[in-house]
């Protein structure tokens, strides 16, 4: 039998191991073994079949079988590369909210695109500079007899030049500002506030208290600049109307991206302006501690009036929220040690007049919202990320949530974000997958590695229309109608709202959806094709399990939008972590399993390499998809909008602020 020539069909499917008489006899034998029962009609259709696949040159086949992988590989440089350094100018930029990040600079001048070099200058400074002194240094040396910029340069000093003063007084001699500054860099060295414990039962700690005096020469010194500046014609804060000029020149908001340095700019413009009046409040209330520990109450009136000066035109400049926050705090100070001082000194009276705009100042921040109230509560579920970091500040002032419907641009912009992260994710797993797949492929043997490359050619482009339309388009056609077409994608709902929960536990399930899906379709198909030559695929009802399980997962996690249960979220992820371990079973018995069985392992691992390929193609073709979303919703989103007339953090807060400022202004004038 042996010497008897092999059947035209078998010669046919063995074509390729001409090269190699052995592999061939090889592949022959294990060919024959598996068709042993096979129909000879059937036998003669597929060796008919290769006839017209070896028609195509091998170069072209090769060529094919590579394009996807090297597709998705060039895609993911040219589209996930731009993505992921975006993603580090926003990790940057974040961080430099919390202090100096070396480069932040760069990555918001590269977000901020569009600037000429001029308006890069005047909103960033130097940016050649190693820090940001010194690169406010370059910017106000460019324009040298103005004051604004000199402010500016000033507030990123720490300790202030030795010619600080100097140089205010030749550039902007009216303006007490200046003299303030170098006061609150005093005060904070000479004084300290000596911390008391807080009283039994309900009571409030106190506000007036001892003071630690470190240094009376600088105290002396701090005071004697402070009465400077409440005798100038004028204290000006030019940090608001610097912001609101460097605003003009930012191009239009696009993205999220383009936003953030407006956001950052806005949020530290007067942050480090506020902190150092800290010192000034401090030098203020010590002085104040003092006197009415001695008695004196003629200096006492006088330090009263200097106290209630100074606080009136604190409250009289424009700044961001955290500037009137600092400013309210100092004001409260102030007020608690006059009254204190003055009540020590037997000035009664005067104690009674201060009294009602002490406890005026005390009440704006209780006539707030509650925040685990409704209304409270309606905003924190619907708001977006940045909305929601700004809303419990000003929301205990008063300050109202905005509606339902001005919020959902912010929040459905999240969305966009964090989608586009998903994709980008998906993109490289896959195609980790891809190479994974090959090796597996390759790690059966050289015969059935051979063996499964030529059955996988068996398959044409309507198979893999099948592979990728079941595979991938409808994994994401399910998620996509789950999310955009039912409540249970909670994107009626802040992402922050349910810390991410349900999103990753609905995206984590689709890209295992994908992978099952894609699988169980490989193996349809090539039993379609190859099941004569014993590559069947296993019983379809184990096959669909995986897929029905992930599937269930993605509205099962929505369910958390109808209570506050977590027990959706964790049948959610016990069926995610079941699927995981099906999934290490399946890779395990690929590697480890019956040599029997590698030809039709091998050939599986062939055929899902260009399969996860071409998913991974799919998934970064849809990340500019997410790139359009994000323009559409941010150039809705007026509430998240930075602009010269409202600062800070969008809209809410620009109204928090007025409403502070105009609370404070009144409680300065509250009569007894």
């Amino acid at each position: 039998m042996d010497s008897d020539p092999p059947p035209d069909w078998l010669t046919s499917v063995s074509r390729p191991f001409d090269d190699n008489p052995e592999l061939q006899l090889a592949a022959r034998q294990e060919l024959a073994k598996r068709t042993a029962d096979a129909d000879p009609g059937a036998l003669s259709s597929l060796g008919r079949r290769f006839d017209t696949i070896d028609q195509v040159a091998p170069k072209k086949r090769i060529l094919l079988s590579w394009f996807p992988i090297a597709l998705s590989t060039l895609l993911t440089l040219g589209i996930g590369l731009p993505t992921t350094l975006s993603y580090r100018g926003v990790s940057q930029s974040m961080k430099s909210m919390q202090g100096p990040v070396p480069g932040v600079y760069d990555s918001m001048a590269e977000a901020a695109s569009g600037l000429s070099p001029e308006d890069r200058l005047f909103i960033f400074g130097d940016q050649t500079q190693p820090t940001s002194e010194l690169a406010r240094k370059a910017l106000w040396e460019t324009q040298p007899k103005n004051p604004a910029l000199y402010a500016d340069y000033i507030s990123h000093c720490d300790p202030l030049p030795a010619d600080f003063l100097e140089t205010a007084r030749r550039i902007d001699p009216d303006n007490g500002w200046f003299l303030l500054v170098a006061a609150g860099e005093l005060g904070r060295k000479a004084v300290e506030k000596v911390e008391r414990p807080k009283p039994p039962g309900e009571g409030e700690r106190p506000i007036a208290g001892p003071w630690k005096i470190k240094d009376e020469e600088k105290l002396r010194e701090a005071l004697d600049l402070i009465a400077a500046a409440a005798a100038k014609p004028r204290i000006e804060y030019y940090g608001t109307g610097l912001l609101k000029e460097r605003l003009k020149r930012f191009p239009p908001e696009k993205t999220f991206v383009s936003r953030l340095p407006r956001l950052i700019i806005a949020a530290s413009a007067s942050s480090g302006d506020a902190f150092n009046l800290l010192g000034t409040a401090n030098a203020i209330s010590a002085r104040a501690y003092l006197l009415g520990e001695a008695g004196e109450g003629e200096a006492t009136l006088a330090h009263v009036k200097l106290g209630e000066l100074h606080c009136e035109r604190l409250s009289h400049q424009d700044g961001n929220l955290i500037f009137h926050l600092i400013n309210l705090a100092n004001c409260l100070r102030v007020y608690g040690h006059l009254i204190d001082a003055c009540e020590k000194a037997g000035l009664e009276e005067e104690a009674s007049r201060l009294r009602p705009r002490f406890e005026a100042i005390r009440k704006i921040r209780k006539r707030g919202l509650d925040w685990e109230g409704e209304e409270a509560m309606r905003f924190r579920k619907h708001g977006g990320i940045l909305a929601s970091i700004t809303a419990p500040a000003v929301g205990k002032f008063g300050i109202p949530p905005p509606p339902v419907e001005d919020m959902k641009p912010g929040r459905l912009m999240n969305y966009s974000l964090v989608e586009r992260g998903f994709l980008w994710a998906s993109t490289i797993h896959f195609l980790v997958l891809s190479v994974m797949a090959i090796i597996m492929a390759r790690l059966r043997g050289k015969l059935p590695t051979r063996l499964g490359r030529r059955v996988s050619h068996l398959l044409g482009p309507a198979d893999w229309i099948w592979i990728l339309g079941l595979g991938t388009l409808f994994p994401l056609a399910w998620l996509f109608a789950i999310t955009r077409l039912t409540p249970l994608g909670c994107r009626d709902l802040s992402l922050i709202f349910f810390s991410y929960q349900p999103f990753f536990a609905q995206y984590t399930a689709t890209a295992y959806l994908v992978i099952f899906a894609t699988l169980c379709t490989v193996r349809w198909r090539l039993g379609a094709h190859a099941g004569v030559l014993g590559f069947k695929p296993p019983r379809p009802r184990w096959s669909l399990l995986p897929i029905a399980t992930c599937a269930v997962c993605i509205p099962l996690a929505g369910c958390m939008r109808f209570g506050s249960s977590l027990a959706p979220l964790y049948v959610a992820a016990g069926l995610l972590t079941a699927t995981s371990l099906w999934m290490l079973w399946l890779a395990g018995r690929t590697l480890f399993g019956n040599r029997s069985h590698s030809p039709y392992r091998a050939t599986i691992a062939t055929i899902l390499a260009p399969a996860f390929a071409i998913t991974s193609v799919i998934m970064i073709v849809l990340v500019p998809l997410t790139h359009l979303s994000e323009r559409h919703w941010i150039s809705q989103d007026e509430l998240g909008r930075t602009s010269p007339e409202n600062l800070g953090m969008g809209r809410l807060e620009a109204d928090g602020v007025r409403v502070i400022q105009a609370k404070l202004q009144s409680a300065l004038d509250a009569k007894p």
